[in-house]
């Protein structure tokens, strides 16, 4: 066990190390869990646990019906329980700690806001605890087809994100895979920005900016200030698609961080359809300012 506790120590200490001395790259993303929500404790209470429940059952709600219908024989005691009583009781008390820790962040901190993907590191080993409860009928035939099954499932959804990407202009709005980040950063190209200091809205255009000025560096009102240089070109940058105007946060973050006067210059803008949905635009608004090298 202590031999364990070293290798636990020896791969956890450069990341508890950098989380230490950069705690507010850390806690950049804090504000998606809508801590201290000022709704009231009670009202912060029934969301907190409404959110942290529903986004169990998101998590569970496929998994326990699907494991059931291959698995689940009521009164089946025989080849169903893998492993012993005390691997079971480690797996159930993970889950249940998991769960704890959650509903502590809700009491103590007053986190509002769950996510269903989120529940994945802390519910992983659910199907593992599923096939050690005695009434679980575990055979190689059910185990085959239940593989099956999934492997079904899993290209079922590999269709249906491919499918709503190149259907886009059929079937509903146009998603995150359909945005033309590619035509747009040609066009601020065009514009005169060709890489410097990129200052995004939000992580979501700064990062797809990113693969396009590689060597730029790109900055978010909702991510830690970097160091840079004074004399670099600077983008002010957001998603104009349905408001033309520089977000106030934005425009905010840009006077402290960069010194630009957002007010003096003049917002400029380039559009470009959506890829597979030529008939939906998505639009950037800039504002550019050039700096003279030394």
């Amino acid at each position: 066990m202590w031999l364990a506790v070293l290798c636990l120590l020896l791969v956890i200490s450069p990341h508890l190390y950098w989380t230490i001395t950069h705690m507010q790259a850390t806690l950049a993303q804090t504000g998606k869990f809508h801590v201290g929500r000022s709704v009231g404790l009670l009202a912060s209470y029934v969301l907190g646990f409404h959110s942290l429940v529903m986004a169990v059952v998101s998590f569970l709600g496929v998994l326990l019906p699907v494991y059931a219908l291959f698995f689940y024989q009521r009164g089946s005691r025989g080849l169903a329980a893998i492993g012993n009583k005390d691997d079971a009781a480690l797996i159930l008390r993970l889950l249940l700690t998991g769960t704890c820790l959650c509903i502590l962040m809700i009491l103590c901190f007053k986190v509002s806001v769950f996510k269903d993907r989120w529940m994945q590191p802390l519910l992983f080993a659910t199907p593992i605890y599923l096939v050690t409860i005695p009434s679980a009928r575990w055979t190689l035939t059910n185990a085959r087809r239940y593989a099956g099954f999934s492997l079904l499932g899993a290209l079922a959804v590999l269709v249906v994100i491919a499918a709503h990407t190149l259907g886009a202009a059929k079937w509903g709005e146009p998603g995150r895979l359909n945005a033309p980040y590619e035509a747009l950063a040609a066009q601020l190209r065009q514009a005169g920005f060709t890489g410097g200091h990129i200052i995004a809205q939000d992580r979501l255009v700064g990062g797809n900016l990113k693969l396009f000025f590689p060597e730029s560096v790109v900055e978010a009102p909702e991510v830690p200030y970097f160091a840079v240089s004074i004399n670099t070109d600077r983008l002010i940058v957001w998603n104009a698609t349905r408001n033309d105007d520089i977000p106030v946060k934005l425009r905010d973050f840009a006077a402290a961080h960069s010194g630009a006067d957002c007010s003096a210059l003049q917002p400029q803008y380039v559009q470009a359809p959506c890829q597979y949905a030529p008939d939906r635009t998505m639009r950037l608004g800039f504002l550019r300012v050039c700096m003279d090298a030394p």
